[in-house]
């Protein structure tokens, strides 16, 4: 049924991810990082230490290429294969029956801000873009064995996540984004698609004028992660049929203070304007996330319910 979904070939329903709530119709396996835990801090397989507060995934508070001299004595991670060994069983367990989504998590972008600081990579991009490029290519070449490695334990997807943007628009120019990431992005989604894997993308923000670019690099499932940000209309008329989109209602407004007409009303423009290409549209949402967010929970249990009696083609 996802994979019917994504390759727009007639699925009967629209498929439904709300972990908690019923059955999932995809599993979602994470590729875990060695952590070194100095409570409340940890330091991450790449040597970012991270700290956290409340129920957030937390930040980076050192990053270890923040001093370009340092990658000279910097030793990039490799992907760990035990770690694959580990999770194999999973992937037998669930193969034909669910579909599995496997995780190249922080693929680029983000990897790269986490080791050179937010704001020196801002200024990277006009003060030393040969070293930029040399950064981008060491942290592909761990996402590219990533990617192998999911194919060989029979995963049916990749998840790529990159935050690209604020509420008004992207982090940096899109002749930047095109420049570097693009390219990048094109070769990591070949990758999958070698090893006959889809290929999901996550990213927040308002990122409207890249989506073509993403259907250019080959991304299958986009998505749509503040939909009052992007207008689900207006993106329905110019994508839908191209590319396949996941996400929820929108969880920086509707679920937080939506009436239950505000979600009902939301779900079906989700579902007709994305969905309406036979196929098309995922509905899926962390509700871990959700709760983590204070959202009121009757909100999410409607949600969940709308895009069930809805989601019909």
């Amino acid at each position: 049924m996802v994979k019917k979904a994504i390759e727009f070939s007639g699925p009967e329903r629209v498929p439904l991810v709300f972990p908690g709530y019923f059955p999932p119709d995809i599993i979602s396996l994470p590729y875990a990082e060695i952590e070194t835990q100095t409570s409340p801090k940890r330091t991450d397989e790449w040597g970012c230490v991270w700290e956290s507060k409340a129920k957030t995934m937390g930040k980076v508070t050192y990053s270890p290429l923040s001093d370009w001299e340092n990658i000279n004595h910097y030793s990039f991670p490799t992907p760990r294969e035990e770690h694959f060994r580990k999770i194999k069983r999973d992937v037998h367990q669930n193969k034909g029956k669910r579909y599995i989504l496997g995780s190249v998590a922080f693929t680029l972008w983000e990897r790269m801000h986490f080791l050179r600081e937010f704001r020196n990579l801002l200024e990277d991009f006009y003060l030393h873009p040969p070293r930029l490029k040399v950064l981008a290519d060491k942290i592909m070449n761990f996402q590219l064995q990533l990617i192998k490695m999911w194919g060989k334990i029979g995963a049916d997807g990749v998840s790529f996540s990159d935050d690209w943007g604020t509420n008004k628009g992207l982090f940096i120019s899109p002749e930047h984004w095109r420049t570097l990431f693009k390219p990048r992005y094109t070769k990591l989604c070949d990758a999958a698609h070698a090893e006959g894997l889809h290929v999901f993308f996550h990213s927040d923000g308002k990122i409207l004028e890249i989506i073509p670019d993403f259907i250019d690099c080959g991304v299958d499932v986009l998505e749509v992660a503040q939909p009052h940000l992007l207008g689900i209309e207006k993106v329905g008329r110019r994508f839908g049929g191209l590319i396949c989109f996941y996400g929820a209602a929108d969880k920086q407004t509707t679920l937080v203070s939506g009436t239950r007409e505000d979600i009902i009303q939301e779900v079906k423009t989700l579902v007709q304007s994305l969905g309406s290409f036979n196929g098309g549209f995922i509905a899926m949402g962390d509700t871990q996330d959700f709760h983590d967010l204070n959202m009121p929970p009757k909100n999410i249990k409607t949600m969940v319910e709308m895009f069930r009696t809805f989601g019909k083609y």
